[in-house]
């Protein structure tokens, strides 16, 4: 890869990581917003819930506008959107001008991610990247960036939540700029150099080749999907787990951290090592890894046995996440509606989050420890399920896929 090609990826992965920074970096500062604006419990879960719907909306929405107009255009709108969004945050003085910032945020990370996935596509058209490798950077720069959040938020708790939301919004311009920069120019529509913008369907789809494009695209975002049901299911339980057996919190955050960096790794790895493995085989992984780790908290909830297994599940967890985000990109007859395909992928991606933290919760309060064994039975189930519809949907349309 040349030097110049090496700069622009930096830039959009930059980008990346500053959005997710800029969200985890407000978590520690919770307490300090319900006292602020006065906020109750219900007022504190519509904060982070509001966000997530708005994302989720407006993900389609950035799609379609990166198909539309020049992705890289899209991309810079959502991060001033972004921008704006946190400053407006910091100087919220009731909680109705925090919830409604915080549905702006939402928004423009929707409108944000589909046109980093799309830029990231045609980037990889461009300088000749591997989907499979560009999507590993992807995943690290995105844990990283969630990982940074809190490291801020302790090193620069002194300077307070109002001067570290006003750094993290010129920080979000700044890598607007860079976004802008990496992504090529005039790329709409599949206008990749080489390709036709609208590519007729091939013969032997029997002029199918839309259908096909929107199932395969609904059945990768299902695959994410369940795959973040089943790490968010453990975000709220396990802190649970480790409580109840008089650990300290600093032993969740070590759990967490280890298993963060765990996905950090491995999605480096796998981008470089993963070339020649299918979609098949890159589920197939994360099914076998997740659910054994999974199981495997059962046993016990002190911190040597809990950080194994939830590494484990976190070794899995990059190779559904590269499969689902591979065969997107890979979808030759979305032609011109990559974008839009990123966007409804996102859209039903971010369902999983959604749906995880009340799963987990519900079932570890019916069952306790045995809740896990259950969440894995259910994250093994619904990964054969969808893998069963991979298949036989590859089949139909695999004239019209890469």
């Amino acid at each position: 890869m040349t030097r110049a090609a090496r700069l622009r990826v930096g830039l959009l992965l930059a980008g990346i990581l500053s959005a997710n920074a800029s969200y985890t970096v407000l978590i520690p500062f919770v307490p300090e917003l319900e006292r602020r604006v006065h906020m109750d419990g219900l007022g504190l879960a519509l904060t982070f819930a509001l966000f997530a719907a708005a994302k989720a909306l407006f993900q389609p929405v950035g799609g379609a506008w990166s198909d539309r107009w020049q992705a890289r255009c899209v991309a810079f709108t959502g991060l001033g959107v972004v921008a704006l969004s946190v400053t407006w945050l910091a100087f919220s003085t009731s909680q109705w001008e925090l919830l409604a910032a915080r549905v702006a945020w939402g928004a423009g990370e929707g409108i944000l991610t589909p046109a980093l996935y799309h830029g990231a596509t045609l980037l990889c058209s461009e300088h000749r990247i591997p989907d499979h490798r560009m999507m590993g950077w992807f995943g690290t720069a995105s844990v990283t960036g969630s990982l940074l959040g809190p490291v801020i938020a302790g090193a620069g708790s002194a300077l307070g939540l109002t001067t570290l939301c006003v750094l993290g919004a010129a920080a979000a311009v700044a890598t607007a700029f860079g976004v802008f920069r990496a992504i090529p120019q005039g790329a709409r529509a599949g206008a990749v150099e080489g390709e036709e913008a609208e590519p007729s369907p091939d013969p032997g789809a029997g002029g199918r080749a839309p259908r096909h494009w929107m199932v395969m695209v609904l059945v990768f975002g299902v695959l994410d999907l369940v795959a973040g049901l089943g790490y968010s299911a453990l975000e709220p339980t396990i802190p649970l787990y480790i409580a109840a057996a008089g650990e300290s919190t600093l032993v969740i955050s070590s759990v967490f951290t280890v298993g963060l960096a765990t996905f950090a790794l491995v999605s480096t790895v796998l981008g470089r090592v993963a070339e020649k493995w299918s979609v098949e085989t890159l589920v197939t992984v994360g099914l076998v890894t997740g659910t054994v780790g999974t199981a495997g908290i059962s046993l016990s909830n002190h911190q040597i046995p809990l950080m194994c297994c939830f590494a484990l599940i976190m070794t899995g967890q990059p190779s559904v996440y590269i499969a689902a985000r591979k065969g997107v990109a890979a979808l030759r007859s979305a032609g011109g509606r990559l974008g839009i395909s990123f966007g409804v992928f996102g859209a039903v991606s971010d369902l999983g989050e959604v749906v995880g933290p009340l799963a987990g919760s519900g079932l570890y309060a019916l069952g306790g420890r045995q809740g896990f064994i259950w969440l894995a039975i259910i994250g093994m189930t619904l990964l054969t399920v969808v893998l069963g519809i991979y298949r036989r949907w590859s089949a139909v349309a695999r004239p019209v896929t890469a």
